[in-house]
């Protein structure tokens, strides 16, 4: 069997003083004079298929633009831009994690724009590297801009999730800008200000999905002259559907009959056999009767999904063999309705 199957006057004398304290000496490392702000765009992850592993990736865009402020040195800059677990992460860095409406646990990471290194935050014992950009040779009120691309991966072989909803907010300091500048050389880390933040959510949908398998139904080798009345044969079918996803199987042999009667065709051992071997398939042991086709609600076989595979026994008889000696066969469709 087949199967088809995301100010005032006062400060600003004290902005003044301090610069020129900087001017006598030059070299000197921090953040005044130099700003940065960022924006994030939004992940998101859609139609999610954990079973098939499609979906499972994104990206998403930092932009962000720095501005040398002073109005007489040229500075150089080192600037970090880091990300936290998120409003729903829960302290869980490696991996990260979505909630689902019904508090359901989506596992992905977010990745520098190699797609190997996690995208982390500074002092961060699990995932330390926050992304790092230097800035050279920067201009008294000169801005520059970029862009950076953040990959983003949902974490294949986690448990079976249900279909819904999941996201995780990245605000307030679950991201942070931190940056040092100097008027020589680069400076050697980012400092330990919070010079801002850049929010963004990531998304996910989790789609309803099916997969299904079964094995053929053999019936073997009747020997003439003998012939035999009623000879039963199994097959298996294998579904594997989402969490909580119900379902209906339905039979379809090749003639369309939606009771489950097929018929099978000469493979051409003999030239000119136009027999046809009629077969009936059945969702219980033959004895009950319950043919298995494809009229739903009828003569199908319903079902629930758990994420797990779901085994059935499908039944066949042919009642008779006074057929032309040959080897025949038929093709089922098993279609799964979910």
């Amino acid at each position: 069997m087949t199967v088809s199957y995301l100010a005032q006057a006062s400060n600003a004398l004290a902005k003044m003083l301090i610069a020129i304290g900087m001017a006598s000496m030059p070299g000197l490392a921090c953040a005044i004079n130099f700003s940065c702000n960022a924006t994030m765009s939004s992940m998101t992850f859609s139609d999610v298929d954990l079973a098939n592993n499609v979906g499972l990736t994104s990206t998403a865009t930092l932009s962000y633009q720095c501005k040398n402020t002073g109005v007489a040195l040229t500075r150089n800059a080192r600037v970090c831009f880091s990300i936290g677990d998120g409003s729903q992460g829960a302290g869980n860095y490696n991996p990260r994690r979505m909630i689902g409406s019904s508090s359901n646990v989506l596992q992905f990471q977010l990745f520098q724009p190699d797609g190997n290194t996690i995208w982390g935050s500074k002092n961060n014992g699990v995932v330390p590297a926050p992304v790092e950009i230097v800035l050279t040779g920067v201009g008294p009120g000169v801005t520059r801009s970029g862009v950076i691309m953040m990959q983003g991966r949902i974490i294949q072989g986690q448990a079976p999730i249900a279909p819904g909803n999941f996201q995780n907010n990245f605000s307030g300091n679950n991201t942070k800008i931190s940056l040092e500048s100097a008027t020589l050389s680069v400076p050697s880390s980012c400092g330990v200000d919070n010079d801002g933040n850049f929010p963004f959510q990531v998304t996910a949908v989790i789609s309803k999905s099916c997969n299904v398998d079964a094995s053929d139904m053999n019936f073997g080798v009747v020997q003439h002259p003998v012939l035999a009345t009623n000879v039963d044969a199994q097959s298996d079918i294998f579904v594997n559907c989402t969490p909580g996803t119900p379902y209906n199987i339905a039979l379809h042999p090749s003639n369309n009959s939606s009771t489950g009667a097929g018929l099978m065709s000469s493979l051409g051992g003999i030239s000119g056999n136009t027999d046809k071997v009629p077969y009936q398939l059945y969702r219980d042991v033959i004895s009950t009767g319950k043919q298995w086709g494809s009229q739903i609600g009828v003569n199908t076989l319903a079902g629930t999904g758990t994420g797990l595979n779901q085994s059935y026994r499908a039944y066949g008889r042919v009642p008779s063999t006074n057929f032309a000696a040959d080897s025949y066969r038929d093709v089922v469709t098993v279609r799964v309705n979910y």
